[in-house]
C-alpha cells in the first residue's frame, strides 16, 4: 500500500490538465445538493414532530438522488487515475447505469445517517433552542456524525467497486469493501484528516480554494482505492 504522501502525489498528477472539468462537475454536484436541500426546507415548515419526521423522510429521498450523482462524480476521479478522458456530463452517469443498484446502496448509508442523527433531532425538537442544553445537544450531534464517519470509513471503497464491478451484488459490495479496508482504516482516516488544513484554507478564501481542495480530496480517494485494489486478493471472498 502506498504512503499518504505517494497517494496525494498520484492524486495531484491525475487532475493535471483536467482540473476545470473536475471543478465544473464538483460545482454541479454541490448545486444539486443545495437546491434539493433548499426544496426540503421550503416544503417542510414548522417545528412540530410531524414536520420534523417529514423533513427526515424527504432528506432521505434527497440522499438517494445525491447517491446517483455521487456515483457519477466518483467515476470522473477513478477514470483520471487510469488517465482516461472525462467530461462534466459524466456526473450524470449514474442515471444511465443501474440507478436502482446505486439507490439500494445509497439507501443503506442514508438510513444509517438518518438514524444516527435522529436522537439529536428529537432532543432539539423538545427544546425551544439548542442553547437551552448546548452540551447535550452537541454531544448527540457529534456522536451521530461519528457513527456516520465510521460507516464511511468501513465501506470507503464501495463507490469505486460499483464502477469497477458492475455485476457485483449489493451485499457483496459491502462485504468486499469491509474486507478491503482491514488493516487500512487508520491510513484512510489519516488521509482524510490530512486535508483539514486545506479545508481551513478553503473557508478563509471564501470558498474559492475549496473547489480545488474538493478535487484534490476526491482524487486522493481514487488513488487510495487504486492502491488498495491492486493488492487485494479476491480469493479471500
Amino acid at each position: 500500500m502506498k504512503s499518504i504522501a505517494q497517494l496525494k502525489a498520484d492524486a495531484r498528477a491525475s487532475v493535471l490538465g483536467f482540473l476545470p472539468t473536475l471543478i465544473i462537475a464538483n460545482i454541479g454536484y454541490l448545486a444539486a445538493s443545495y437546491v434539493l436541500t433548499a426544496l426540503v426546507g421550503n416544503v417542510v415548515t414548522g417545528v412540530t414532530l410531524l414536520s420534523i419526521l417529514a423533513s427526515v423522510g424527504l432528506s432521505f429521498l434527497v440522499s438517494l438522488m445525491m447517491g446517483i450523482l455521487r456515483y457519477g462524480l466518483y467515476s470522473l476521479y477513478l477514470n483520471r487515475q487510469f488517465e482516461q478522458t472525462v467530461s462534466p456530463s459524466d456526473l450524470y452517469r449514474g442515471f444511465r447505469e443501474q440507478p436502482d443498484r446505486i439507490i439500494r446502496v445509497e439507501a443503506a448509508f442514508a438510513a444509517v445517517e438518518a438514524l444516527a442523527l435522529l436522537p439529536f433531532t428529537l432532543f432539539t425538537y423538545r427544546l425551544e433552542s439548542i442553547t437551552d442544553s448546548p452540551v447535550k445537544s452537541l454531544t448527540l450531534l457529534l456522536l451521530g456524525y461519528l457513527v456516520i464517519f465510521t460507516m464511511e470509513v468501513e465501506f470507503a471503497p464501495i463507490w469505486f467497486l460499483m464502477l469497477d464491478f458492475p455485476d457485483m451484488k449489493e451485499k457483496q459490495l459491502f462485504v468486499t469493501s469491509a474486507r478491503m479496508m482491514r488493516g487500512h482504516r487508520k491510513q484512510y482516516v489519516l488521509l482524510t484528516l490530512s486535508f483539514l488544513p486545506l479545508y481551513l484554507l478553503g473557508f478563509l478564501s471564501f470558498g474559492i480554494a475549496m473547489l480545488w481542495v474538493m478535487a484534490y480530496r476526491y482524487a486522493s480517494c481514487a488513488a487510495f482505492y487504486r492502491s488498495l485494489v491492486s493488492q487485494y486478493s479476491y480469493t479471500e471472498q
